[in-house]
């Protein structure tokens, strides 16, 4: 009678308890997933990052090449204006 009585008491309490083992395991599990999920996607993330900021070097640097290129050219077109013209102006025949 007193192995019932224990039995009846503890009954509903185990069950409780096995329920919340197979909850806790299943959330394990999601856990485990999702951790697995957020590595991938940090990955990928930190990859893309890098190839957006090595694309965004490189167009700074086409971008600088276009904008100073033009300038450079003038100004060494100038500078060799300037040293054409006196070199013309040293090398007239003086009179």
């Amino acid at each position: 009678m007193k192995t019932q009585m224990i039995s009846d008491i503890e009954g509903p309490f185990r069950s409780r308890l096995e329920d919340l083992q197979r909850e806790n395991e299943s959330l394990r599990t999601d856990n485990a997933k999702l951790k697995h999920d957020f590595a991938f996607l940090k990955t990928e993330y930190e990859h893309t990052l890098q190839r957006h900021k090595s694309t965004l070097d490189d167009l700074r640097l086409q971008h600088e090449a276009e904008v100073r290129g033009p300038r450079l050219v003038t100004e060494l077109g100038l500078r060799r204006g300037r040293k054409a013209s006196r070199s013309n102006n040293d090398c007239s025949p003086r009179r």
